[in-house]
């Protein structure tokens, strides 16, 4: 909890623990959910959803979401 303190943005592969502890600090999120059998994408897909975060996957250029996410984050509602 003390780094997600003080990170700009959260990586993520969109548990729902994970989800949470961001929500509740405020810091948006990058979601690589990592398997189709469990709840990651759901949750990722709700955090998307409210404007939470962007969900992406392991092959997508990594670069340009960070800095995508990062740019729109004051677009992202935070509550």
């Amino acid at each position: 909890m003390y780094l997600l303190k003080n990170a700009d943005l959260f990586i993520t592969h969109s548990g729902l623990g994970s989800v949470f502890e961001s929500f509740e600090i405020k810091i948006p999120m990058l979601l690589f959910p990592l398997n189709n059998k469990w709840d990651q994408n759901g949750t990722a897909a709700r955090v998307v959803y409210h404007g939470l975060g962007l969900k992406s996957d392991l092959n997508e250029n990594k670069e340009k979401l960070i800095a995508k996410i990062l740019q729109d984050r004051n677009k992202m509602i935070i509550i």
